[in-house]
Protein backbone atom coordinates (compact mmCIF):
# COMPACT_ATOMS: atom_id res chain seq x y z
CA UNK A 1 0.00 0.00 0.00
CA UNK A 2 1.30 3.44 -0.98
CA UNK A 3 1.66 5.88 1.64
CA UNK A 4 0.72 9.95 1.33
CA UNK A 5 0.46 13.00 3.03
CA UNK A 6 -1.58 15.43 2.84
CA UNK A 7 0.85 18.10 0.94
CA UNK A 8 -2.23 21.13 0.46
CA UNK A 9 -5.47 21.64 1.73
CA UNK A 10 -7.27 24.55 0.40
CA UNK A 11 -11.06 25.38 1.22
CA UNK A 12 -12.81 25.39 -2.01
CA UNK A 13 -16.46 26.33 -0.07
CA UNK A 14 -17.81 26.44 3.86
CA UNK A 15 -18.02 22.59 3.40
CA UNK A 16 -15.79 21.63 0.92
CA UNK A 17 -12.64 21.06 1.38
CA UNK A 18 -9.41 19.99 -1.47
CA UNK A 19 -6.73 17.79 -0.19
CA UNK A 20 -3.56 17.21 -2.33
CA UNK A 21 -1.93 14.38 -1.86
CA UNK A 22 1.42 13.31 -2.11
CA UNK A 23 3.48 9.81 -1.77
CA UNK A 24 5.74 9.33 0.87
CA UNK A 25 7.80 7.50 -1.59
CA UNK A 26 8.75 7.83 -5.11
CA UNK A 27 5.59 7.02 -6.98
CA UNK A 28 4.06 6.89 -10.52
CA UNK A 29 0.21 6.67 -10.58
CA UNK A 30 -1.06 4.60 -12.91
CA UNK A 31 -3.42 6.15 -15.87
CA UNK A 32 -6.85 7.23 -14.85
CA UNK A 33 -10.04 8.43 -16.28
CA UNK A 34 -13.37 10.43 -15.47
CA UNK A 35 -14.98 9.41 -12.41
CA UNK A 36 -11.96 7.62 -10.66
CA UNK A 37 -11.75 6.88 -6.98
CA UNK A 38 -8.99 6.34 -4.68
CA UNK A 39 -9.65 4.33 -1.53
CA UNK A 40 -8.22 5.60 1.09
CA UNK A 41 -7.63 3.92 4.82
CA UNK A 42 -8.34 6.32 8.03
CA UNK A 43 -7.18 4.34 10.23
CA UNK A 44 -9.88 3.33 13.40
CA UNK A 45 -12.86 5.00 10.95
CA UNK A 46 -12.56 2.46 8.22
CA UNK A 47 -11.72 2.94 4.98
CA UNK A 48 -13.59 5.53 2.38
CA UNK A 49 -13.56 6.12 -1.54
CA UNK A 50 -13.05 10.04 -2.77
CA UNK A 51 -12.91 11.19 -6.52
CA UNK A 52 -10.04 12.30 -8.05
CA UNK A 53 -10.13 15.74 -9.32
CA UNK A 54 -7.60 16.21 -11.00
CA UNK A 55 -7.38 15.68 -14.52
CA UNK A 56 -6.06 12.10 -15.10
CA UNK A 57 -1.97 12.70 -15.71
CA UNK A 58 -1.95 15.97 -14.76
CA UNK A 59 0.55 15.98 -11.91
CA UNK A 60 1.44 11.84 -12.10
CA UNK A 61 3.00 12.54 -8.30
CA UNK A 62 -0.65 13.83 -6.58
CA UNK A 63 -3.69 12.56 -6.66
CA UNK A 64 -6.44 15.56 -5.29
CA UNK A 65 -9.68 14.86 -4.13
CA UNK A 66 -12.57 17.06 -2.74
CA UNK A 67 -14.24 16.47 0.22
CA UNK A 68 -17.64 18.26 1.62
CA UNK A 69 -18.63 17.88 5.10
CA UNK A 70 -21.75 16.38 5.71
CA UNK A 71 -22.89 16.47 9.33
CA UNK A 72 -25.13 13.50 9.23
CA UNK A 73 -22.39 11.45 6.90
CA UNK A 74 -20.79 8.76 7.09
CA UNK A 75 -17.39 10.24 4.22
CA UNK A 76 -16.85 8.98 0.95
CA UNK A 77 -18.19 9.62 -2.42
Amino acid sequence: MTQFFVKNRENLTDRIVAFTLMPKAPFTSEPWSAGAHIDIDLGPLGSRSYSLITWPNENSANYQIAVQREDQGLGGS
